[in-house]
C-alpha cells in the first residue's frame, strides 16, 4: 500500500458545512470550509467578477462539491495544483487538472465532482467568472471561436471545459492584475482593462490549439505517441502526470490527445484511467488481502467514500456489499 501522505486525502463534504450552497463553484467551498487562506472577490462591472484565492493547507484535503448553476470562468493557476473531477448528468466525466503555469475557460453547469488540494503546496489561482452575455462582447459571430458556440445557445447546459498552456501575454498579464497597487477608482478602472486583455489572451490562445486540431489528419506517430501513453496509464495507476503534462508527451495539445485516445482507446486518457482503477480495486476485492481503506489508496482515489460512489456507479453494488459477496 502507498501510505503518502501525497495520496491520503481528509474528505470535507459540503453538506457537513452549516449552511452550504450547492451552487457554489468547489474553490468557493474551499474557502468555506478552511477558512485560513486568502480570497478576494471584486465585481468589475456587470457580469463580470474578478476572484482570487490563495490556501496552502497543512492536510491533503478532498471537497465533494455540486454544482447548478455555473458562471463561464477563465483561470489562470500562479502556483500550486488542484485536481477537479467532474460528473455531469449525461453520464460523462472529465478531469481538470491546474497546475502553475496553466490556463482554463470551463462551463460547469449541473455537474459534480471531487476538488484535490495537495498539503504545503500554495494554491493560488485567479479567475474571472463571467455571464454568458458579457462574453458575448468578444464574438463577431458565433463561428470566431471553434468549439465555443455554446456560448451563443439559448439555453446553454452543456458542460465545458478547456485547458491549454499559457503564453507570455497570459502570465504577463495576470501578475499585472495580482501586482496592481492602485486604489479607489483607478483601481478598478485597471483590473476592469487588464481582465479583459486576460480573456482575449486565453481565448487566443484556445482558437489557436482548435485550429491545430481541426485538420483531423492523425500520423502513423500520432498513433505512436498515443500507446506511449496509454503505457504510462497502466505504469503507475496512482502516481499519473497531468493531463497538460502528457499531452506534452505526446507532442500535441490535449484535446487532441483526448480525441485521438477515446478513437483508439474508446475512452477519454482520465476516463481510461477511472476504468484501470476500478477494475483493479475489484481484482484487490477479488483477491481479499486488503480492506477498503486500503485499496482504496493503492488504487489511486482520493477517499473510500469516492471509491465507493465510483464503485457503485460502475458496478452497481458498494465496495463493502461486493466484498461481503465474495467471502460467502
Amino acid at each position: 500500500m502507498n501510505s503518502s501522505n501525497q495520496y491520503n486525502f481528509e474528505i470535507n463534504l459540503p453538506n457537513l458545512i452549516k449552511g452550504a450552497n450547492f451552487s457554489l463553484l468547489p474553490l468557493f467551498l474551499l474557502s468555506e470550509k478552511i477558512k485560513k487562506g486568502f480570497k478576494e472577490e471584486i465585481v468589475l462591472m456587470d457580469g463580470l467578477r474578478l476572484v482570487i484565492n490563495e490556501y496552502k493547507p497543512k492536510k491533503n484535503i478532498a471537497i465533494d462539491f455540486r454544482i447548478s448553476n455555473a458562471p463561464i470562468e477563465f483561470a489562470y493557476c500562479l502556483s500550486g495544483r488542484m485536481n477537479v473531477e467532474f460528473h455531469s448528468e449525461d453520464g460523462s466525466v472529465d478531469f481538470l487538472e491546474v497546475s502553475a503555469g496553466a490556463s482554463a475557460l470551463f462551463y460547469l453547469p449541473n455537474t459534480y465532482g471531487v476538488l484535490k488540494v495537495y498539503s504545503n503546496e500554495l494554491l493560488k489561482v485567479l479567475s474571472l467568472h463571467c455571464s454568458e452575455d458579457f462574453l458575448k462582447v468578444f464574438f463577431e459571430k458565433p463561428d470566431n471561436y471553434g468549439g465555443l458556440e455554446f456560448i451563443f445557445a439559448n439555453n446553454p447546459i452543456k458542460p465545458f471545459l478547456e485547458l491549454t498552456k499559457s503564453n507570455a501575454n497570459i502570465r504577463t498579464t495576470a501578475n499585472q492584475i495580482i501586482d496592481c497597487d492602485f486604489e479607489g477608482k483607478i483601481k478598478e478602472i485597471f483590473l476592469t482593462s487588464k481582465a479583459n486583455e486576460l480573456i482575449i489572451y486565453i481565448l487566443e490562445q484556445i482558437k489557436s490549439n482548435y485550429l491545430e486540431d481541426r485538420s483531423g489528419v492523425v500520423t502513423k506517430n500520432d498513433i505512436e505517441k498515443i500507446a506511449e501513453i496509454e503505457r504510462i496509464l497502466h505504469s503507475n495507476i496512482v502516481e499519473v502526470p497531468s493531463l497538460i503534462e502528457l499531452a506534452e508527451i505526446a507532442s500535441m495539445t490535449h484535446t487532441k490527445l483526448n480525441k485521438i485516445f477515446k478513437n483508439v482507446y474508446g475512452n477519454t486518457v482520465f476516463g481510461y484511467l477511472r476504468e484501470l482503477r476500478l477494475n483493479k480495486s475489484k481484482k484487490l476485492l477479488d483477491d481479499g488481502n486488503l480492506n477498503i481503506t486500503e485499496i482504496t489508496y493503492e488504487t489511486g482515489w482520493s477517499n473510500p467514500s469516492h471509491f465507493s460512489r465510483e464503485f457503485k456507479e460502475q458496478f452497481g453494488i458498494t465496495p463493502k456489499s461486493y466484498s461481503k459477496l465474495r467471502k460467502k
